[in-house]
């Protein structure tokens, strides 16, 4: 009798864990269809112009005409009209002066780190020091 209190214990332990709660899990589509403008794709010596683009986790996955974007895309992604505007791939500069890079050549370095070792006095002394032993300038 006792053993079969034990098994019938044991089987009813194993039957309630072994059941799981009925849960959907539910997947998030994050692609991004962009559409409706110049889409320049810019893949030889003449723009070249598609009618959509998916991007999916910060990647392009697909560029070409919309029905076969929309396949690729799949269920639930995000749609943007680009409602005429053009779009095409760049980088982002957030800040430069190109033209000014040939002058700064001939002038000391006294920006602060990351760019230079200007963080404080002696950084910049350093920074004037360096250009004049480079450009052999005569100390004042």
């Amino acid at each position: 009798m006792k053993t079969k209190k034990t098994l019938l214990l044991i089987l009813g332990i194993c039957l309630l864990f072994s059941c799981k709660k009925n849960e959907k899990q539910r997947v998030e589509n994050n692609a991004v269809v962009y559409y409706g403008g110049d889409i320049i794709t810019m893949t030889g010596e003449n723009p070249e112009y598609a009618e959509a683009i998916v991007v999916r986790d910060g990647r392009i996955l697909f560029v070409g005409d919309s029905s076969e974007a929309m396949e690729i895309a799949g269920n639930g992604h995000q749609m943007i009209d680009l409602n005429g505007k053009t779009l095409m791939p760049s980088f982002i500069d957030p800040h430069s002066h190109f033209i000014n890079s040939l002058g700064m050549s001939t002038q000391a370095n006294c920006s602060p780190s990351p760019v230079g070792e200007a963080d404080n006095v002696a950084g910049v002394v350093k920074a004037l020091q360096n250009l004049q032993s480079e450009k052999n300038i005569p100390r004042w």
